[in-house]
């Protein structure tokens, strides 16, 4: 009888901000990938996204293997069309407030 309520364990071990930066991740990972794609030649990887306490900002992180161009230039292209990216966002996920996006360069360790 106690097996049956283990997989409500484990989801509750996952806060409702760590599920939302991962369905945040999966919504972008897409629409990321077009517009590198049209941009530059590459691959780009998201390899964290961090919501705020308030859940109200997101910092993206990406990190890039291939680009031809500076990569800081590719970040500076994404957040200049970070509305549109937002807007996508808006739309597939059931929000309440869609979190205003912010791309970073991942650091190397």
């Amino acid at each position: 009888m106690l097996d049956q309520y283990k997989m409500f364990d484990a989801v509750e071990r996952f806060s409702r901000t760590e599920r939302i930066a991962t369905q945040i991740k999966k919504c972008l990972a897409v629409e990321l990938t077009e517009f590198i794609r049209t941009f530059d030649e590459g691959m780009l990887t998201i390899t964290n996204v961090v919501l705020s306490s308030d859940r109200k900002q997101a910092k993206v992180y990406l990190s890039f293997y291939g680009t031809k161009k500076d990569s800081q230039l590719v970040i500076d292209a994404i957040n200049d069309n970070a509305y549109r990216f937002q807007s996508l966002l808006s739309s597939s996920l059931k929000l309440k407030r869609t979190p205003v996006l912010s791309f970073f360069k991942t650091q190397p360790l």
